[in-house]
């Protein structure tokens, strides 16, 4: 019956045995706070933000399109009207004129059409005339920016004076693009040389709606006590886009300037005029602009319609504050860091994608549910960073124990012995087992009377020397040293690790 110490047994050098301690643990979660910090200055120098909002079109993808608002009608000069009315654009002022004398039951027209120079004699007053009588004209201005190496000019055309008479209610209709040129968002205001202009769609809405848009220290507000218009440090608000391009009902413009549609389908309605078709150039990348739906660019009035769909439902969406991100990293960051420390790796990295999943299930939830935006790329980015960090800790340190436990084990067997215990980890039993071994003594002959005629001081040293002589060819022989006996040595060979001949290696060591 051998006992192997409980103290050098492998299961515990490979963290198989007792789970670590809290300090261990305390250590891991430390690395992970740290590794989700690191994760948070790269989100804040906006290495990720192009993945966010990658991530918010996934989104977009994953949720159902909205019924879009049936307050919404687009008037669109799509391809079929190029055909019926002629292809040369842009048309006589005159089609324009006539379309709004078949819109004076809608709330509020607005034409997507840059009016910023005068036409051919009479067509300018003809289109000044109707817009009068209409009463319900919204115009589009623009805003140009040129971005030189040495000066960045910006400047802004407005409808010329004629229609600003007739109709002074006009706004901008430039559409903010992200770094990844899609369009996101839209600017509610804007300052432009000490003067605050709005954007078309707000203005459209403001027209349509009795509740004018107020300027308040907090934002834009609709109406004296109606919601805030959110809007991000660069005063911008996100589109809730209701669906892929032609989610919103589309006439063509040919049918309603021919009279093909009742007047009373536009009564009461938020009518907007604009170009759908692609020859036009008038299209952006949307979130939509994808395989899973299709790759179709959105026509710059659609995008104008989903705006002032999500003012006029109040779907707003809400992107989370930045101290919530980072309070999300550092809770992610700390619980792979301390479970890393805690468990086999395995079940540290089993735990950590059931951690990105369910996370991952709470930020669709939360924009479903709530239209609530979390960030998601720096989290995933965090898990396995601060996996990989205490995983080299817990190696590190797991790599000390066993060179403690290796030096430990090479005092009383060979170094092959020891590797092969180590290597073998689990596999080595803690406690008794039975097993037949060879065992080996050796003393030196006439001990007593020899320590008799020499001083402590001689015999120590004469000890010394003889342990190390005889202790060489044992371990050299692949035995194991059992202990010293006053002058005696013991040694055994088939444990803690059996050979085939070990017997032989006995008595070879003995020779």
């Amino acid at each position: 019956m051998w006992p192997l110490p409980s103290k050098v047994g492998a299961g515990r050098i490979f963290g198989r045995g007792k789970p670590a301690g809290w300090r261990h643990r305390a250590g891991g979660a430390v690395l992970g706070v740290a590794a989700a910090l690191a994760a948070g200055l790269l989100a804040a120098t906006g290495a990720f933000e192009r993945l966010e909002l990658k991530a918010l079109d996934l989104l977009f993808l994953l949720r159902c399109p909205h019924i879009p608002s049936p307050q919404i009608v687009i008037v669109g000069v799509d391809y079929e009207s190029l055909q019926a009315l002629g292809s040369s654009w842009p048309w006589p002022r005159e089609y324009h004129a006539r379309l709004l004398d078949r819109l004076r039951e809608a709330r509020a027209v607005g034409l997507d059409f840059l009016f910023t120079q005068h036409s051919a004699p009479g067509q300018d007053r003809l289109l000044a005339e109707a817009a009068r009588s209409a009463g319900n004209v919204v115009w589009a201005s623009h805003f140009s920016l040129i971005k030189e190496a040495q000066f960045v000019i910006e400047s802004q055309t407005a409808p010329i004076a004629i229609f600003r008479t007739a109709s002074p209610h006009f706004g901008f209709v430039s559409l903010p693009l992200d770094r990844d040129g899609v369009v996101r968002r839209v600017a509610p205001m804007k300052l432009y040389h000490d003067q605050v202009f709005r954007s078309f769609s707000l203005v459209v809405l403001e027209r349509a709606s009795s509740a004018p848009l107020v300027m308040t220290p907090r934002g834009m507000r609709r109406g004296t006590d109606g919601p805030i218009i959110p809007s991000d440090r660069d005063n911008t608000f996100l589109i809730n886009y209701v669906g892929p391009p032609r989610t919103f009902p589309q006439i063509p413009y040919h049918k309603v300037l021919r009279g093909e549609v009742p007047p009373d389908a536009f009564r009461d309605k938020i009518v907007l005029v604009g170009a759908v078709s692609s020859t036009l150039m008038d299209s952006f990348v949307t979130p939509f602009f994808s395989p899973l739906y299709s790759n179709e660019l959105m026509a710059g009035v659609e995008v104008h319609a989903n705006a002032i769909d999500t003012a006029l439902t109040g779907r707003y969406l809400t992107r989370a504050a930045p101290w919530i991100n980072v309070a999300i990293l550092l809770v992610l960051g700390g619980a792979v860091g301390a479970a890393t420390a805690a468990l086999r790796a395995r079940w540290a990295v089993i735990l950590c994608g059931i951690l990105g999943l369910g996370y991952a299930a709470c930020v669709i939830g939360l924009f479903l549910a709530k239209g609530y935006w979390l960030n998601i790329i720096a989290p995933a980015a965090t898990i396995p960073l601060a996996l990989a960090c205490t995983g080299i800790y817990r190696f590190v340190r797991e790599e000390r124990l066993k060179a403690v436990a290796r030096r430990s084990l090479e005092r009383y067997v060979s170094v092959e012995v020891a590797k092969e215990i180590l290597e073998r980890g689990d596999e080595v039993e803690l406690g008794g087992i039975r097993r037949r071994i060879t065992v080996a003594f050796c003393d030196i002959r006439g001990f007593t009377t020899l320590s008799e005629h020499h001083s402590p001081e001689e015999v120590v040293d004469l000890l010394n020397r003889f342990f190390t002589r005889i202790s060489d060819p044992i371990l050299r022989h692949g035995g194991t040293l059992d202990k010293y006996i006053g002058d005696a040595i013991m040694a055994f060979w088939g444990a803690p690790v059996a050979r085939q001949d070990d017997r032989i290696r006995a008595v070879r060591c003995a020779l």
